[in-house]
């Protein structure tokens, strides 16, 4: 079985300090966030935006680009495939979108498969560019 290591670690609810921070332990190649002990920060959200901050700026060390959006596949009924992408920000109507083009499936649209919904990140390898 291989070894792997985490990208990042997220400690919540810090009790010893009342600020949300981060940083990066280069000699492990980690980044560490930490969400501090504050009645506002009980709501999900903000262990939400740690998360994406700790994977946004893992993905861009790697020369990658950290979008907020969503990808699908939408599987026409010729037989054709198309991949779409939405880059919005939050509350734009990304889902409503998606939910959209489900109810556009007697139109032409055979299925819409989502592959990414909220954060996607971008890159290209040998002049080929892959969303994952």
């Amino acid at each position: 079985m291989a070894h792997s290591k985490p990208d990042g670690i997220l400690l919540f609810d810090n009790k010893n300090q009342q600020k949300n921070l981060f940083c990066y332990e280069k000699e492990e190649d980690l980044w560490i966030g930490t969400i501090g002990y504050n009645i506002k920060f009980e709501y999900f959200g903000y262990m939400k935006k740690m998360i994406l901050t700790l994977h946004n700026l893992k993905v861009m060390s790697k020369g990658w680009l950290p979008i907020h959006g969503s990808l699908v596949n939408v599987y026409l009924k010729n037989g054709e495939k198309k991949g779409l992408l939405l880059i919005d920000d939050f509350g734009a109507g990304k889902s409503e979108s998606i939910e959209a083009l489900h109810n556009m499936e007697n139109d032409g649209i055979k299925d819409v498969e989502i592959i990414f919904d909220d954060m996607i990140s971008l890159h290209i390898e040998n002049r080929v560019p892959y969303a994952q």
